[in-house]
């Protein structure tokens, strides 16, 4: 079978739902015949037995490109832009782009094409060729579009559209149980919506926590308990001023990680207070975060204000065995996250403000929680699992 994957989350753009496509692939990257298209110029083997189709830029990415080279603070300051108005969409025409790629005399021979990302825009285009060469289409969701918009006129116009690429769809992925509800009682599609969790690779993790090369680049303190936060994070979301503060406010004994897509307030913040065993990283590869993660004596979450979305962090978490603290950010009994971590063998919950998040971590250090023993907690999140969920969905349409 030929499958063609659609995605604005590949190659230089690589984002959570990169890890969450290698997941659902694990399996079938071997058995099947599978192209990738995804925005940029250079070829990217991000997931290995994938033919990559690199199709060009935006415009939105061509501006954000020209000013990465120009000063990073500007590259920065567009990049939250981009982030903090959803109208901004960095990847607005990729549909085209993708679509171009057939014209002419370019054959279309694929037997079914997944959709994925967060961006519209892949399913716009998933759609386009989808209705044009009659193939099956699988959108593969991971937060909520239109229900995330709250400007009415744009949301009408963005409800129109989405209306439109899932009833063409045969199936349609979620991560959560609350997304794929949401979505039911919204457009009607509840007969050919599923389930997928993100899920981890722990023969990926075994491999990055034990990789020397990967630990020459990070050198830590020894004597020092390390609490990490990898991943995005801005200020209107994911806020980690009350973290900085709370660690910083403990003492020398512990540090702080930060690494990834983030506000620079944050590592700013440190900085101006002077903060004790900070490591400063911008974005990391993957296997480098696998290894942050392992090797830390805490690892944080930062849940979302919408319980509904489930951060990809979540399962990797699971699968590095570490005391997780989970910040939270709504009721308990909305945040799906929560309700997935229930029954991890070492979580700590604290609200997110420097008091409540010394006082967890305090209690952390003192239960001596470490790498915890391999249970059947996770199991059904791992890759091939994941996965073979996939492959039912595949041959199921």
């Amino acid at each position: 079978m030929k499958i063609l994957i659609i995605t604005t989350s590949y190659g230089a753009y690589s984002d959570s739902h990169t890890i969450r496509l290698s997941n659902m692939l694990a399996k079938l990257g071997n058995t099947h015949d599978i192209s990738i298209f995804y925005p940029g110029n250079d070829l990217s083997s991000t997931i290995p037995g994938l033919k990559p189709v690199p199709v060009g830029l935006t415009f939105r990415l061509k501006l954000l490109e020209s000013f990465r080279e120009i000063s990073q603070n500007l590259y920065l300051v567009y990049l939250n832009a981009l982030k903090r108005f959803s109208k901004l969409d960095m990847y607005k025409g990729f549909d085209k782009l993708v679509e171009k790629r057939f014209s002419g005399s370019t054959s279309f021979d694929f037997d079914v094409i997944l959709s994925a990302s967060g961006s519209i825009e892949s399913h716009k285009a998933g759609y386009l060729l989808s209705e044009k060469h009659n193939v099956p289409l699988i959108c593969d969701y991971g937060d909520p579009i239109t229900p995330l918009i709250f400007n009415s006129k744009k949301r009408k116009s963005f409800e129109k559209i989405e209306r439109k690429i899932l009833e063409s769809a045969s199936s349609i992925l979620f991560t959560t149980d609350s997304t794929a509800s949401q979505y039911a009682k919204l457009f009607g599609i509840e007969s050919k919506s599923y389930v997928i969790r993100y899920g981890f690779n722990a023969k990926e993790i075994k491999v990055a926590s034990s990789d020397k090369t990967i630990a020459s680049k990070f050198p830590q303190e020894k004597k020092v308990k390390y609490i990490a936060h990898i991943g995005t994070a801005f200020v209107n979301d994911r806020n980690l001023l009350p973290l900085i503060d709370a660690v910083n406010s403990i003492g020398s004994e512990v540090g702080l990680i930060l690494a990834g897509r983030r506000s620079r307030a944050f590592s700013s913040h440190a900085q101006s207070i002077k903060m004790k065993n900070f490591i400063d990283l911008d974005k990391v590869d993957y296997s480098s975060s696998l290894y942050l993660q392992c090797e830390s004596d805490i690892n944080v979450i930062v849940g979302n204000k919408d319980g509904r979305q489930v951060p990809g962090k979540v399962f990797i978490a699971i699968g590095c065995r570490k005391p997780i603290l989970y910040i939270s950010q709504c009721d308990k009994e909305y945040d799906e996250a929560l309700n997935i971590l229930n029954g991890y063998p070492s979580l700590f919950i604290a609200k997110n403000n420097k008091c409540s998040i010394k006082e967890t971590i305090e209690t952390i250090l003192k239960s001596e929680s470490t790498m915890l023993e391999p249970s059947s907690f996770g199991n059904q999140y791992e890759a091939e699992e994941i996965s073979n969920q996939l492959e039912g969905v595949i041959y199921g349409n």
